[in-house]
């Protein structure tokens, strides 16, 4: 598959579009080692996009959450409880970190999570708070919960 590089303005623009899952009925979180994909759109249906989340295998509170345009660009990832990252440039940040797209380092640097995620225990208000975050307009009920 190509690797699709997007200018900065090109993926402000991406993530800060209202986006609407294609299906809104409940959502089940998936159980370890498995992945739960989800598509959404923009408001125009012009860009699609898709919201995967990923379980741990061994560590059931390793979970990913991630955001992508143009199927194969990732735009913002969630990563909770997984390896400390390290940054292009050195800097380090803990087990759990938010990637979001850069022009010059893709989705390659991380930064600390913010203070809007509530509850990075509670896997189910993580994705809520993750779809939020990514600007989902239309959040489902989410069946699981905590680690």
């Amino acid at each position: 598959m190509a690797e699709i590089n997007l200018t900065q303005q090109e993926a402000d623009k991406l993530i800060g579009m209202d986006k609407f899952l294609t299906d809104t009925t409940n959502i089940t979180l998936p159980i370890a080692g498995e992945k739960l994909t989800l598509g959404c759109f923009s408001l125009n249906k012009r860009e699609e996009f898709v919201l995967d989340c990923f379980r741990g295998t061994i560590k059931l509170s390793k979970v990913t959450h991630q955001m992508r345009a143009r199927k194969v660009v990732p735009l913002v990832r969630l990563d909770i409880d997984a390896a400390p990252h390290q940054n292009p440039d050195g800097t380090e940040v803990g087990n759990t970190h938010l990637h979001i797209y850069s022009a010059d380092y893709a989705d390659k640097y991380a930064v600390a999570v913010p203070n809007t995620f509530t509850n990075l225990a509670d896997i189910a208000q993580t994705l809520i708070d993750f779809m939020k975050y990514c600007n989902i307009k239309n959040t489902p009920q989410i069946n699981g919960g905590l680690f």
